[in-house]
């Protein structure tokens, strides 16, 4: 399940590194997700996916948004979770998955709280920056938070996160600071 996710993962981060070289540069605008209730800003044209994966042991729609430009992709990915899913769980899994595909050495993990209504304070929301290698073999640093957050009688997991050879710390803080609850 988690091994699929990661598949799912690394695909979208591949395509859109290589969708990169046509991306306009820092052309920040704010988006509000259309399947989830999450407001973003992203610096370039934003593509869009969504594909059914088993997480948290139920089969979930997981719709990511993102694009790539100046050698950085940036991530959203979103599910809503069915009731008595256990989002600390999937939280921890889903950090653990992406750790793991990256094969991450020198992670460094604080805890993340994002800004908005409705977000869960869970000792799982974290922000986790990383070194790694990309699917082909290439280094890659990675920045990313996990956080859920609740709307009405559901309950939405996220995941944003910046993958880059050498990542843009101003850009990287820009992306990351703009994600919240909505």
């Amino acid at each position: 399940m988690l091994r699929r996710l990661a598949s799912v993962l690394s695909t979208a981060a591949v395509c859109a590194f290589a969708l990169g070289a046509c991306s306009p540069t820092w052309n920040w605008r704010e988006l509000r997700l259309e399947h989830a209730p999450i407001r973003i800003q992203l610096p370039c044209k934003p593509e869009q996916a969504s594909r059914r994966v088993p997480l948290a042991g139920e089969v979930v729609d997981l719709n990511m948004t993102g694009c790539a430009t100046q050698g950085m992709t940036f991530a959203v990915t979103s599910a809503r979770l069915d009731a008595g899913a256990s989002p600390a769980a999937v939280l921890a899994a889903w950090r653990e998955s992406m750790l793991q595909t990256l094969r991450a050495s020198e992670v460094k993990e604080r805890p993340f709280t994002a800004p908005g209504a409705g977000v869960l304070a869970l000792p799982q929301s974290v922000r986790v920056d990383a070194r790694g290698l990309q699917p082909d073999g290439q280094p890659v640093q990675a920045s990313a938070v996990w956080f859920a957050r609740t709307e009405g009688d559901g309950v939405w997991v996220v995941h944003a996160a910046v993958y880059a050879a050498k990542p843009d710390p101003n850009v990287v803080e820009t992306f990351l600071g703009a994600v919240r609850g909505d």
